[in-house]
């Protein structure tokens, strides 16, 4: 079973993006990702995305969140992320690669 800390990008983006508090600094999860791709060296939004792909292909990003699910649960710890929210990261993180 993968860990969150097996995607170091992923793990930097969830403990200081997509927190706790990050719907209240950001709003939304397609905020965060926002002020991720602003704020970010273009290097780190290419490792987030490969971090993204990863994860989706380890099989931790799933359609819906299900808590019950104890894999899930393990990698995630307390914010899971959906293949929705993987769609809106992708496609924000590529919009500012081709901004670049």
């Amino acid at each position: 079973m993968p860990a969150l800390a097996d995607f170091p990008t992923l793990h930097y983006f969830m403990q200081a993006y997509w927190n706790q508090m990050g719907d209240l600094v950001h709003g939304t999860f397609a905020g965060a990702v926002a002020e991720f791709s602003a704020r970010e060296t273009p290097d780190f939004r290419r490792r987030l995305f490969d971090d993204l792909k990863g994860a989706d292909a380890a099989g931790v990003i799933p359609t819906e969140i299900d808590w019950s699910d104890g894999r899930l649960a393990g990698f995630w710890a307390d914010r899971i992320l959906t293949r929705a929210d993987l769609a809106v990261a992708l496609a924000t993180l590529a919009g500012a690669e081709t901004r670049q």
